[in-house]
């Protein structure tokens, strides 16, 4: 997987969908849940790990229909996995306008 650093910060493709979630695994094979630190911004992820005369950085993007503050990270066999619950898309019905007269976009004839 190819990475490029920004600010510091190795950017990487990021989550996988599974089920009615999306998964990422990072690889922190030797750190402590003590060494790690996960910050969530909005849709921006970012991981470090530092400890043990070593350090790293992630930062990773949710998609768009990831809820950020559903974001759980667990350390285990050496990765640690963050997790999203994936929201639903918002659909409301959109009017339009016909003549000076609104219609309700679901019952607007085709």
């Amino acid at each position: 997987m190819a990475s490029t650093s920004i600010r510091g910060v190795a950017k990487t493709p990021d989550f996988r969908e599974e089920g009615d979630a999306f998964v990422a695994s990072i690889p922190a094979a030797g750190f402590e849940t003590r060494q790690l630190e996960v910050e969530v911004a909005g849709h921006t992820v970012t991981v470090r790990g530092r400890g043990s005369g070593r350090s790293f950085g992630r930062e990773l993007h949710l998609p768009a229909d990831a809820d950020p503050d559903d974001l759980t990270a667990t350390l285990a066999h050496g990765a640690l996995q963050l997790r999203a619950r994936q929201e639903p898309p918002l659909r409301r019905p959109v009017p339009i306008e016909i003549g000076g007269t609104l219609i309700n976009a679901e019952a607007a004839p085709s």
